[in-house]
C-alpha cells in the first residue's frame, strides 16, 4: 500500500488510522468518515488543512467526489499546502512516544 501512496498525487480514503500514513507521506487526501469514532478525526484533519473532509459515507456523493476533484485538479497549490500541513503534524516516531509514556 505505501508503494501505491508514493506514486499518488492525491488519495480518496476513510479517515481511519490509514490517514496518519498518508499524513506521513505528505499525500493530500479527501477523507470520508465510515465510523462514528472517524468523525473527530476526520474534522480535526479538515479544520487545520491537512485533509479535506466531504462528510460521512451515508451524506457523500459520487457527485460531491467528482465536484471535489474537478476543484483540485488544476490547483497545485492547494494539493502543496495540504501536502505541507500533513506531514507537518506527523513525525514517524509514534510508536516511541506511546512506549515512552507507558513506561513514565
Amino acid at each position: 500500500m505505501a508503494e501505491l501512496m508514493l506514486a499518488a498525487d492525491l488519495a480518496i480514503g476513510a479517515a481511519g488510522s490509514t490517514s496518519w500514513e498518508r499524513c506521513y507521506l505528505a499525500l493530500p487526501s479527501i477523507i470520508i468518515s465510515i465510523a462514528d469514532n472517524q468523525i473527530p478525526i476526520a474534522q480535526a484533519l479538515d479544520k487545520i488543512g491537512a485533509s479535506l473532509y466531504l462528510g460521512t459515507e451515508l451524506t457523500v456523493t459520487a457527485a460531491l467526489i467528482s465536484k471535489t476533484l474537478y476543484e483540485l485538479y488544476n490547483d497545485h497549490e492547494r494539493l502543496f499546502e495540504i501536502s505541507k500541513k500533513a506531514y507537518t503534524i506527523v513525525d514517524g516516531k509514534g510508536k516511541y512516544q506511546v512506549f515512552n509514556s507507558m513506561c513514565a
